[in-house]
């Protein structure tokens, strides 16, 4: 598991990158500034038969006789969302997705990772409306950052839906996306397994992409290694629709022509 260590604060100005933030010892406030209401819930932790020296330094292990308590303090009715698998914003969709464009790109990132498989389309109203008239702000958001959100979303089991959603609510051209992209082979490549046996955001991504230059230009927005370039050249080439024999036996000349081209 991973942990991030941080000081409870509020955001005071925002241009929908940055934030200038100052520091608070109220956690309805911090809790108030987060994103989603799945992640505005914070648990405090007592344990039982722990000595406090132990608990304060890390170094004393938990005996088989030590209980874990806590009390969970959700302010914005992040359980019952997360009980249904429901993905809301804290507050207002617009205001949250103004104070970081990059909310947008998370949103669906949580959605398709706890959505139940008959909701992988479902999505509040207000939320896909806010997230269409504010799309344009994906556009001061660095492409690295950008990507690494949507390889993630790529990567989600309901990623075919996800992608038509975010295409049908404007965000490709932002994204800098085929803006009329045909998501009918990515949704092959879920069908054969090919993705769960392999899973590589490259490949979902590739197959989406048809030309040359929309390769070259994603490459260069989200900066991808060599190797996602390769695998998105290949798809552009030669798309498995049309072979995979031919697909594969050509890999090692498009390699060629990523070197020559977006080295």
């Amino acid at each position: 598991a991973n942990f991030e260590v941080t000081t409870l604060r509020i955001d005071t100005e925002s241009d929908g990158r940055h934030a200038t933030v100052v520091f608070t010892d109220d956690w309805r406030l911090d809790s108030a500034r987060r994103d989603l209401t799945v992640n505005s819930m914070f648990l405090s932790v007592n344990v039982k038969n722990f000595d406090d020296n132990g608990l304060a330094t890390c170094n004393q292990p938990m005996g088989e006789k030590s209980e874990v308590t806590g009390r969970l303090f959700d302010f914005f009715g992040g359980r019952k969302d997360l009980s249904e698998r429901r993905i809301r914003f804290v507050g207002q969709p617009v205001d949250r997705i103004k104070e970081d464009y990059l909310r947008i790109l998370r949103y669906f990132r949580f959605h398709g990772r706890l959505s139940k498989p008959e909701d992988e389309d479902s999505h509040d109203a207000d939320i896909i409306e806010a997230i269409t008239q504010n799309g344009g702000g994906l556009g001061k958001i660095a492409g690295e950052r950008c990507w690494v959100e949507l390889r993630q979303i790529l990567l989600c089991r309901s990623a075919p839906a996800l992608l038509h959603r975010m295409r049908e609510s404007g965000l490709f051209c932002h994204l800098g996306l085929p803006k009329n992209a045909d998501l009918t082979e990515m949704g092959n490549l879920w069908r054969r397994g090919i993705l769960s046996r392999s899973p590589n955001p490259a490949t979902c991504l590739a197959s989406i992409l048809s030309t040359l230059d929309e390769v070259s230009y994603l490459h260069s927005k989200y900066s991808l290694n060599p190797w996602s370039s390769l695998i998105a050249l290949s798809f552009a080439h030669y798309p498995p629709r049309s072979g995979l024999c031919c697909y594969l036996s050509k890999a090692q000349d498009i390699g060629a022509q990523l070197i020559v081209g977006i080295s």
